[in-house]
């Protein structure tokens, strides 16, 4: 096998090809540049991510809280004691997107009117 060594400013920083200066590019490099000009951004989009989650969770021990009063205990067994509902901090879980990748999307979806439907999806291929 020939080993080919590709030799272009083009492809510095690229592993394949170089991006297309297309509108699409433009756009995502856009939506970096006012992430980074703008942190406070970032952090109200990492501060909402925060509060979904801990809303999330809070419905998901209320849900465990009323499958545990739907179940009785076994006859001669201690049923687990129950304290009130209270959705502790936030800690590991699932990798969330990071702020940068949802600011982006917002920007990109914002600029398609959608991307959730079949025009909107085939202007982003």
């Amino acid at each position: 096998m020939t080993k080919t060594n590709v030799n272009s400013p083009m492809l510095d920083d690229n592993l394949f090809l170089p991006v297309p200066a297309v509108m699409l590019t433009e756009l995502v490099s856009e939506g970096t540049d006012l992430g980074q000009a703008f942190p406070e951004i970032l952090r109200s989009i990492e501060g909402d991510q925060d509060r979904l989650g801990l809303a999330k969770k809070q419905l998901r021990a209320e849900y465990a809280d009323w499958q545990l009063r739907q179940t009785p205990a076994l006859p001669g067994m201690d049923g687990e004691p129950r304290g009130p509902v209270v959705a502790s901090p936030l800690s590991g879980g699932r990798p969330r997107m990071s702020a940068e990748t949802v600011l982006t999307f917002l920007i990109v979806s914002h600029h398609f009117q959608s991307v959730y439907t079949q025009e909107g999806a085939e202007r982003l291929v």
